[in-house]
């Protein structure tokens, strides 16, 4: 496939299934297609940053995460570059794109139908992308991995917790021993900057000892804390339905986020609304004396609570 070609299937369907956002396919020059052996692939483009090209095949600048460091606000970029050095890698070795190239706030914002679409375009284009010559492909986020083993029939070797929340990392192994490594989507599970889920990790790439210039950059967490948030980063009420299921002191701090969002300094502030739980009838403040982080950890990797990281 030439990219003229992928260029004019993006924009067909794009018309047809009413995707508005614009696309991006590879987050990497084209000819990356040829000389790659290592591939990462994310689920879709998020919103584009200021002033980008909505509409992309490829990217010739270079690796986009690389390139976009400094004006994007998804903590993904500096994730896979922790990842390359935690592989030993650069930038520019990997084949980097998304699995659905259509752009969207997030996989849920789009339609049953705009998914379904999505993800057979993406299932077309990425059997001619995966050339013979990738033998390693790390996943990030679940959809993107049930992607590619449409692609790839393979069976799974190795699944352990990611040591954030419920999550779990997976090793497959494809018929024509092509590796595939599925990891939580590192735009909410910053596992390249917890030490917990380093050691695992390690495990997952059968990596002895950690790169020590890995080390060098991960955020050492105090107890009763997981991520080191800034004051300016913000939080947002997601598009997920909220499950009858869920507490109620949860359900009040969400909806408190709201649609709008709060900055860390809001949610963070002693005696705010976010620290407030309802326990038998009579509301409480926690952990006024402690970090709330652990906490918005929980609201993001529920899907409830959107992480908008600052400039």
């Amino acid at each position: 496939m030439k990219p003229l070609q992928a260029f004019e299937l993006l924009i067909s369907a794009e018309k047809k299934y009413n995707f508005f956002d614009g696309f991006k396919l590879l987050y990497c020059p084209w000819d990356n297609i040829s000389s790659s052996n290592i591939a990462f692939i994310s689920l879709n483009p998020g919103d584009a940053p200021e002033n980008a090209e909505l509409r992309m095949v490829s990217d010739e600048r270079g690796n986009s995460y690389e390139i976009e460091m400094d004006i994007t606000k998804s903590p993904i970029n500096e994730q896979f570059m922790k990842l390359c050095d935690f592989l030993g890698n650069k930038p520019s070795d990997f084949l980097t794109g998304a699995a659905i190239p259509f752009r969207s706030n997030n996989w849920e914002s789009l339609n049953k139908e705009q998914k379904i679409a999505g993800v057979e375009i993406g299932v077309s284009l990425w059997k001619e992308l995966l050339g013979s010559n990738v033998k390693k492909i790390i996943v990030t986020g679940e959809e993107a991995c049930k992607m590619v083993l449409k692609i790839k029939s393979a069976e799974l070797k190795l699944s352990i917790p990611s040591k954030w929340g419920n999550s779990y990392l997976k090793k497959y192994v494809a018929t024509d021993e092509t590796e595939i490594f599925s990891i939580p989507h590192l735009s909410r599970y910053r596992l390249f900057s917890r030490k917990e889920s380093i050691k695992q990790l390690e495990i997952l790439f059968n990596i002895n000892k950690t790169n020590k210039k890995t080390l060098d950059k991960t955020y050492t967490m105090p107890k009763n804390e997981t991520i080191e948030y800034r004051p300016n980063d913000r939080f947002k009420r997601s598009d997920k339905v909220i499950d009858s299921r869920c507490k109620p002191h949860n359900v009040a701090r969400w909806e408190w986020i709201g649609l709008d969002g709060k900055k860390f300094s809001e949610i963070d502030a002693r005696n705010s609304e976010y620290r407030k739980h309802t326990a038998n009838g009579v509301k409480k403040f926690i952990l006024n004396e402690s970090p709330i982080s652990s906490h918005l950890d929980y609201d993001i990797e529920s899907e409830y609570i959107d992480y908008i990281k600052s400039k």
